[in-house]
């Protein structure tokens, strides 16, 4: 059985360097890769992963940018320049997907033309560009002229994001693996390989947001928040999957949904929360379905963060490897 890969996120907030403190106790506590997610208006992700390879051992991702809010002659351009300055041996992913529709997309005025068919077209242009390859405008209607980078071949693995059933099934043959967010259940991972068509062993990163509770604690406003949103920007086919209730999905259509609709079950349909515990029995059935890494996303400001990633490493990172050694 393939080791599990033991992933993170945390957002960089208004102090982008408070990172670094996180990156590097990361590193001590075990964690296999550090992802930095292009998040709104946040710091820019090709600088923060340029700081942080300076500094951190781990692997490092990029989870995930956009093709329609940047060029993606320009997303390679950039990544291909961090790894190439990298001067250490790691594993390097770029994670691709459509973006944040509400927040980024729309606030630039460039929600038309983001379809997961010219999803599938950046991919295939970001990778072949990334391998030192030319593209051609026959190839793609992202380049009016033949375009090539003047940058040597990079090693790096181009991963496509998303929950969406059309984005899964076009995207994932031309990806070299996928970041599926809030699909960790082993029914929802199971419907995951079989919608892509991806093959055994190709990585299959299930990402979601870990909150971790004392037993009996009730679930916090801030998952029932985050849940809110995965459920506006979620489509009808994978809610009803997932198994959160149609008159939820009907208030997110009509964009009258509420908080206080959402009851404790759906939350935890969507958010990894609940005890130390309950995550592990979580992330071991995970595995067991086929996926390759577990990445958390820790919420909150990186002092916040850190806590509960330090915890997450004690109380279910080294027991999973621990069960897994015996």
């Amino acid at each position: 059985m393939t080791e599990l890969e033991f992933g993170f996120a945390v957002l960089p907030g208004r102090h982008p360097a408070d990172l670094r403190a996180v990156g590097a106790a990361a590193d001590e506590l075990g964690y296999d890769r550090m992802w930095v997610p292009d998040q709104e208006f946040m710091t820019d992700p090709f600088l923060l992963l340029a700081d942080l390879a300076a500094r951190t051992r781990l692997d490092l991702g990029l989870a995930l940018t956009s093709p329609f809010s940047r060029h993606p002659v320009q997303i390679a351009r950039a990544m291909a320049s961090v790894v190439h300055l990298d001067d250490r041996e790691r594993s390097w992913v770029l994670g691709l997907g459509v973006g944040n529709t509400n927040l980024v997309l729309g606030p630039l005025g460039l929600r038309s033309g983001a379809t997961s068919g010219r999803l599938v077209t950046a991919v295939d242009v970001v990778r072949r560009l990334m391998l030192g390859e030319t593209v051609r405008p026959d190839d793609s209607d992202f380049v009016t002229e033949p375009v090539a980078l003047q940058i040597a071949p990079t090693p790096c693995q181009v991963f496509v994001g998303s929950r969406g059933p059309r984005t899964l099934a076009a995207a994932a043959p031309v990806s070299d693996g996928l970041i599926t967010e809030s699909l960790f259940t082993p029914a929802l991972v199971d419907w995951v390989r079989a919608r892509s068509g991806i093959a055994p062993g190709t990585p299959h990163v299930a990402w979601q947001s870990v909150i971790l509770l004392e037993p009996g604690e009730p679930v916090p406003e801030s998952a029932r928040r985050f849940a809110a949103m995965l459920v506006r920007t979620t489509t009808s086919e994978v809610l009803d999957l997932m198994g959160v209730g149609e008159d939820v999905a009907d208030r997110a259509r009509q964009g009258t949904l509420d908080t206080a609709d959402l009851t404790d079950d759906d939350v935890r349909r969507l958010v990894a929360v609940g005890s130390p515990g309950e995550i592990l029995e979580r992330v071991r059935a995970a595995a067991d379905a086929g996926v390759t890494g577990w990445s958390s996303v820790f919420l909150g400001l990186p002092d916040e963060a850190a806590r509960t990633m330090r915890r997450f490493a004690r109380e279910v990172m080294k027991p999973f490897r621990d069960h897994r050694c015996v």
